[in-house]
């Protein structure tokens, strides 16, 4: 497959992240999978974990796959969003998604196989059945919930990316957003519910409305914030975090307020290996694995005890 790769402006390079490699219309080099037609460019960072962590299989749970199945399972993940999802300088997935990903197959004695797709095209690709599941930090909504399985894997929130000297004074609070230009992925749960309700807010405060701008990657989304054509982004709290911890002299990274959610492995609606990915998760989280990734990327305060295929009661964390 080919795939455009963007060049980042050297102040978005100091330390790697979102830093992508190549020129335009260069191959992308493949993942442990490829990727798809459209696939977005991948995120590369130059300076990554690379600790190894595994788990064994367990025959009981991989004895509940359904009959037939075969021994690959077939992960769709958007791979332009570091800490979560990226490639290493080698080409290859990376990130905690990557790595629960490959965690969750051993577990189960299958190969994974990743497929790069962009956010906005998983949910549909669940629902025609092209992948088996996604790792993708999904956040439920009604339209989600409609077309998928989703099984709660970890602790989730929304961040704001800023400039470093926080022109427009943004706090954390809906509010502080109200008639600001938003750089947001395509797709995500930001652009399709929390700028709506981040709307309503500035509409009661008497305040203007965000005008929100949809990428088709957290690439393209943090460089327009780079380039200051927008004047923040809002996303991932892993990724804002991420990118301002990189690039502190660039980027400052915010809470959005009450913003804490869980965040999901999505499957096709009624899929056969609902109940058995939440399982073979589960035990992910007890045989200590799943810790370990949380560790490696240094976000341990998202991870959750158990999997639910339910919304649970989110804490809001400060």
């Amino acid at each position: 497959m080919r795939s455009r790769f963007i060049t980042i402006p050297l102040a978005l390079v100091v330390t790697g992240a979102f830093a992508l490699t190549g020129c335009s219309a260069q191959p992308s080099k493949s993942s442990s999978s490829g990727s798809q037609t459209g696939a977005p460019t991948p995120a590369a960072l130059t300076d990554i974990p690379t600790k190894v962590i595994s788990t064994k299989i367990d025959p009981k749970l991989a004895a509940k796959l359904p009959s037939g199945f075969g021994d690959t399972l077939t992960v769709a993940i958007d791979l332009s969003s570091p800490p979560a999802r990226l490639v290493d300088k080698d080409g290859k997935p990376a990130g905690f998604d990557a790595d629960f990903t490959n965690l969750l197959a051993e577990k189960l004695g299958l190969k994974a196989k990743i497929v790069n797709v962009p956010l906005a095209q998983i949910v549909p690709g669940l629902a025609a059945k092209r992948y088996d599941l996604s790792i993708n930090n999904l956040s439920r909504n009604p339209e989600r919930e409609a077309q998928l399985d989703m099984v709660e894997y970890m602790q989730g929130s929304a961040g704001i990316a800023i400039p470093a000297a926080n022109p427009k004074k943004v706090n954390g609070k809906p509010e502080s957003l109200c008639g600001l230009k938003l750089a947001v992925l395509s797709g995500s749960y930001q652009e399709t519910t929390q700028i709506p309700q981040i709307n309503t807010a500035c509409a009661a405060a008497g305040k203007p409305a965000a005008t929100p701008t949809a990428y088709g990657t957290n690439n393209e989304a943090i460089l327009a914030l780079g380039s200051k054509r927008q004047d923040a982004w809002i996303g991932n709290g892993t990724v804002s975090a991420y990118a301002a911890a990189q690039n502190p002299q660039v980027f400052k990274s915010l809470t959005l307020t009450d913003s804490w959610s869980h965040d999901n492995i999505g499957l096709p609606k009624g899929s056969a290996l609902t109940d058995v990915v939440a399982e073979a998760f589960q035990s992910l989280m007890d045989d200590g694995s799943y810790e370990q990734v949380l560790e490696k990327w240094g976000i341990p305060k998202y991870a959750l005890d158990k999997t639910s295929l339910t919304q649970t009661t989110v804490v809001q964390q400060d």
